[in-house]
């Protein structure tokens, strides 16, 4: 079996069955068979009805020849695991001059690497296409951007004139005998009502641990409030088993790292058992409580438990 570090890329040619391992930096991939290689290629081309980039059109490009190349073994071949790099950039910026720096030298003297004249004037002529569509691309992209650009400044004017002239529609159909007349002229909808947001929802997924060092039970909840609700604060408060009545023991934020969490440091030794209230307050306006009641030890009634699950 192949192994190896992940840095650069290998590619599978022909050898024998099997890769030695070692300290190299390319991720190796072990042998596969001709077929099953093939069909693993034939999968890399991914189709879309958008347009396709041209770094997708190169990928495709080198899969479809690397899988030529399995397909074109000859027969009984075993395959082996080496290191390669690719033969021609991936990126279309790269891409371009680096085809018409090797059109132009195949060109000029096509024996030299076994092409005949019309072969390397072919590829000349499909480089030279290449370059003034490259261009022509880049062109365009600079004016749709310039494009974008003068439609987002005439939109952002368009708004503005759009705005001053709501207000003042609002303002004439505030002292008209009928507003809603002046509305369906505009053919707009009046303002909204202004509406006050709701109080806080109550707090839901009550769960309780316990602070191995100071013994504190330590509270955390989840937040049910409506939108447009901020600032919103956690009122917790405490009733140990021989008290009637809760009082208040601390507050808990809506943000930040100790968000509804709350540490009962206060809490006495030796207490069999614990209830909480927790109360979502806005301002004056407050939320419905939640009581918890947590119970410590195993041996006797435990109080009724409302909500709570013990956290691991």
């Amino acid at each position: 079996m192949c192994l190896g570090a992940v840095k650069n890329r290998v590619r599978l040619i022909a050898g024998d069955d099997s890769c030695a391992s070692g300290p190299v930096v390319s991720l190796l991939r072990c042998p596969v068979s001709t077929k099953k290689r093939a069909r693993r290629l034939s999968r890399a081309k991914v189709y879309s009805t958008r347009v396709e980039p041209a770094a997708r059109v190169l990928r495709d490009a080198r899969a479809e020849a690397e899988k030529e190349e399995i397909v074109n073994r000859p027969q009984g071949q075993k395959a082996q695991c080496v290191m390669s790099t690719p033969r021609y950039p991936g990126k279309i910026a790269q891409f371009v001059p680096w085809i018409m720096s090797r059109a132009t030298v195949w060109k000029t003297t096509p024996a030299a690497v076994g092409l005949t004249a019309s072969q390397a004037t072919a590829l000349d002529n499909a480089a030279k296409a290449l370059q003034t569509a490259f261009d022509e691309a880049n062109t365009l992209r600079q004016k749709s951007k310039n494009a974008t650009e003068t439609q987002n400044d005439a939109l952002r004017a368009a708004l503005t004139l759009l705005q001053q002239d709501i207000r003042i529609i609002d303002a004439f159909a505030a002292n008209s005998a009928s507003p809603a007349a002046v509305y369906t002229a505009a053919e707009i909808d009046p303002p909204a009502v202004p509406q006050p947001v709701p109080a806080p929802g109550a707090v839901t997924d009550i769960t309780v641990g316990i602070d191995i060092v100071s013994g504190a039970p330590i509270l955390k909840w989840k937040g049910n409030n409506p939108g447009g609700s901020s600032n919103v604060s956690y009122i917790v408060k405490r009733r140990l088993q021989s008290e009637a009545f809760f009082a208040f023991v601390g507050v808990a934020g809506s943000s930040g790292p100790d968000a509804r969490t709350f540490s009962d440091n206060t809490l006495p030794q030796g207490a069999d058992s614990v209830s909480y209230t927790i109360t979502a307050q806005r301002g004056s306006v407050a939320g419905p409580s939640t009581q918890v009641s947590v119970r410590f030890g195993v041996v006797g009634t435990p109080p009724a438990v409302q909500s709570v699950k013990l956290a691991a």
